[in-house]
């Protein structure tokens, strides 16, 4: 008795790739799977993956403030998906491996669907083996700090040394993947550890170091700097906003020169200025007089020809003391004096 049999279906054999889903994953990152895919029949069999441009799907719209995801609007040229190769002649009794990439610069949810189509020898149109849903939900990087920003103060004080001043603060993971970044700061900070990796709602405390030694002068004032977030191996960067007032026992005068102008001789004029405390801090003040340059035809000290009131004095934070400062004019002489 002869038996003749014909088969129906396919003699490619692969693991159920109706659905290839990627979960989440970062932007800017290349995201491969790889599936085998062996040809169980007796006919060479050229594969292809065919996109369908019309099956793409996109979910509602989301608000990305509200830490949901948003849909993808593409040009044609701007792929999610792709698989390499996208085309092969697979031999009877062989397999050959695909790989399937994901990669996005933006933010969203995207669906893609392709086709692997199959055609033998002899055969003019290619058949279509099973459709297959790509899908994935891109995100950034993301991390929240415990506070908002940091501030430091130095106030100064006699006759004790200044030291560094550290303050803590907590780094937590907010996205659901984990998460790997370093830590940078421009002087006169630094920053403890420097180099992070949390998981997925993780938390990691950092140290900032304030060093107002590194200020050359001693003048009061405020400096802001920004503690940068880079993350490792995608472009997105975070700040964090650090700032130090530097709190030194300053005067502050509203006028620089005191100029008496054409005295007549013999007679006295005075000048008034205001000194002001912006400090935080009393400060006990003593005026006195030097000379730019000698003048050798003058016998009379400068506290008989100059006089400053009050000489010496205590000046509250905040309060302005009005100081007089008063010149007696000799016969044809001309000074120049710093007080």
């Amino acid at each position: 008795v002869k038996l003749k049999a014909r088969g129906i279906g396919s003699t490619i054999v692969c693991k159920d790739l109706s659905k290839i889903d990627f979960g989440t994953l970062f932007t800017h990152k290349n995201q491969i799977e790889e599936v085998f895919i062996e040809n169980k029949g007796r006919k060479i069999q050229t594969l292809k993956w065919v996109r369908k441009e019309e099956g793409k799907k996109r979910p509602a719209d989301k608000s990305e403030s509200s830490g949901s995801l948003t849909n993808i609007s593409r040009g044609d040229n701007q792929n999610v998906f792709n698989i390499y190769p996208e085309s092969v002649e697979l031999p009877p009794r062989n397999g050959v491996y695909f790989q399937f990439k994901a990669f996005s610069t933006e933010v969203g949810s995207i669906q893609e669907q392709f086709t692997l189509t199959t055609m033998t020898a002899g055969e003019r149109k290619p058949s279509s083996l099973f459709n297959s849903m790509f899908e994935g939900s891109f995100i950034k990087p993301s991390i929240t700090f415990s506070k908002k920003s940091m501030s430091f103060q130095y106030v100064w004080q006699k006759d004790v040394d200044a030291a560094p001043i550290n303050q803590e603060v907590d780094i937590i993971a907010s996205c659901p993947l984990t998460v790997s970044f370093s830590l940078f700061i421009e002087g006169p900070f630094t920053v403890t550890p420097e180099n992070i990796t949390l998981e997925p709602n993780g938390k990691s405390t950092i140290v900032i170091e304030f060093d107002p030694r590194k200020k050359e002068d001693l003048y009061s004032g405020n400096i802001s700097e920004k503690l940068w977030i880079k993350y490792l191996k995608h472009p997105k960067n975070d700040t964090f906003t650090v700032n130090a007032e530097f709190c030194y026992p300053n005067i502050t005068f509203d006028k620089s020169i005191i100029n008496f102008g054409a005295v007549m001789n013999d007679t006295i004029k005075r000048v008034s200025l205001n000194m002001t405390n912006p400090s935080l801090m009393p400060i006990e003040y003593t005026w006195f007089l030097t000379e730019d340059r000698e003048e050798t035809a003058r016998t009379e000290p400068l506290n008989e020809i100059f006089d400053i009131l009050p000489l010496r004095g205590i000046v509250e934070p905040g309060q302005v003391e009005n100081i007089e400062f008063s010149y007696f004019a000799l016969f044809n002489t001309k000074f120049d004096v710093n007080a």
